[in-house]
């Protein structure tokens, strides 16, 4: 199929579904996080081990492929659902809104409806997502201060 609009995938995809927009930048901050590591000459995966295990087939090479990206994905997905939750905000933090008239009442509304407020909301919020996958620990440490937090 060719598409007649150049924009179709931002106009169509990313303005009606910015989950998927944050999604891929927490893929884009793992990569990044990644290559990080393979220049720092980090070992992630205990290959040491695991040689018996990695002769025939390089799993290592797989797993250290696909679960960063992964866990940037699960991370950006957790964290827009914590800022279109108002779970965390502030200025530094994306704003949203529903852009129903009648307003958002249900949770489809919520899948539907409920989008960045403003064109620098949805630049706020590729930037966290980014993070949410540079850095791994960064959406278990925010989950975690907020269970402490509700503890108290």
């Amino acid at each position: 199929m060719i598409i007649q609009n150049k924009n179709y995938f931002i106009e169509n995809i990313i303005s009606d579904h910015p989950e998927i927009l944050v999604v891929m930048a927490g893929i884009l901050g793992s990569f990044v996080s990644a290559l990080n590591r393979i220049y720092a000459s980090k070992d992630v995966f205990p290959r040491g081990k695991y040689t018996h295990l990695l002769k025939k087939a390089n799993i290592y090479l797989i797993a250290y492929s696909l679960i960063p990206p992964l866990i940037g994905a699960i991370g950006a997905a957790i964290l827009f659902t914590m800022f279109a939750g108002e779970i965390i905000s502030g200025g530094l933090f994306p704003e949203f809104a529903c852009t129903d008239v009648g307003g958002c009442q249900s949770y489809t509304d919520y899948l539907d409806k409920w989008k960045p407020k403003l064109p620098v909301d949805f630049a706020k919020l590729i930037v966290w997502g980014f993070i949410a996958g540079f850095s791994e620990r960064f959406v278990p440490n925010i989950l975690n201060q907020i269970a402490t937090d509700n503890n108290k």
